[in-house]
């Protein structure tokens, strides 16, 4: 549990782990160079709780104290949380029992709810439903180039896999995000629990809210860099489907990392058929009716998603 300025909410947190029904665990609490209480106030639960290790930072940022943690973690699994969110009760027991006796490339997840002391956003009460919905029906790898298909801190996998994959050290930001296109790409498995095992606290010092690391700009950036990087088939003419924020940040990312594409609009969707085995990056997302046509036109076309197109 990386840490900094977290005074407000660091108590809550912690008491969310002491009190898991499951109680052999050990916390890895990195302070990254807090200015507030907060190292005051996880010391005095690490002097009470022998399970809790703290330490002080060696480098800078979320990134760096999560590397420092690995290192330092003990035990066969591992999962990370932020000490502003709150543990349901039973999410420990159930993801180990969850996990214990798979194989090692398997990650368990769970459903989130957001939580705050203000009224939530719509934006991410809709979210929250999407993060829900895909994790219930195992979708985490086709939306990968939408949005972060699980929450940085609702995961639970086997230390030796992550290390493996080379742990956090070499994560670009969003970091969170980024791990999710790592596991992408080594073929991890997501199993989803049907329980609530994230209590998500929105507050407006929320980092996602307040650091660049996590604008849109920067997820875009991470997105089509990956996709070059896994999926891209430079043998294949590709196509940005739509207009918009969306596609002129595409667009954007696409030139920089040297990809030559078209752009079609919507109502220019027949020129499609004139592409020869064209891969197709749609900028829109549109409600369940016009995606139900969208996918139908494409089923038409003999095409199939994360083979030949994907949404953004």
């Amino acid at each position: 549990m990386p840490f900094k300025n977290s005074s407000a909410y660091i108590r809550e947190a912690i008491h969310s782990i002491s009190t898991q029904t499951y109680d052999r665990w050990e916390l890895i609490a990195i302070d990254d160079h807090s200015t507030d209480h907060s190292l005051e106030l996880v010391r005095e639960h690490s002097k009470n709780d022998f399970r809790i290790r703290l330490f002080s930072a060696r480098g800078n940022g979320i990134i760096d104290a999560l590397t420092q943690a690995l290192e330092e973690s003990r035990g066969i699994f591992i999962t990370r949380f932020d000490s502003d969110d709150i543990m349901p009760q039973h999410r420990l027991k159930l993801m180990i029992n969850a996990l214990y006796q798979q194989p090692e490339n398997v990650i368990i997840t769970g459903l989130v709810k957001y939580i705050s002391s203000e009224p939530i956003s719509k934006g991410y009460l809709k979210y929250e439903t999407w993060i829900n919905k895909i994790a219930l029906n195992n979708k985490q790898w086709t939306n990968i180039y939408r949005e972060c298909t699980i929450a940085s801190p609702n995961w639970l996998a086997y230390k030796n896999a992550i290390e493996k994959i080379g742990g956090f050290k070499n994560l670009e930001y969003p970091e969170d995000y980024d791990l999710i296109f790592l596991w992408y790409k080594h073929h991890f498995i997501i199993k989803t629990l049907t329980s609530i095992t994230l209590h998500w606290r929105e507050h407006p010092s929320r980092t996602s809210r307040i650091s660049s690391n996590y604008n849109q700009q920067t997820f875009f950036k991470l997105k089509i860099k990956r996709f070059i990087e896994i999926d891209y088939d430079p043998s294949r003419p590709l196509v940005i489907w739509g207009k918009g924020i969306k596609a002129n940040i595409a667009k954007t990312n696409l030139k920089a990392q040297g990809v030559p594409f078209k752009n079609h609009e919507l109502h220019e969707y027949k020129k499609i058929e004139l592409e020869n085995n064209p891969f197709l990056l749609i900028a829109i997302y549109p409600d369940q009716e016009e995606r139900n046509k969208i996918e139908s036109y494409f089923k038409r076309l003999e095409t199939t998603m994360t083979i030949d197109w994907w949404y953004l």
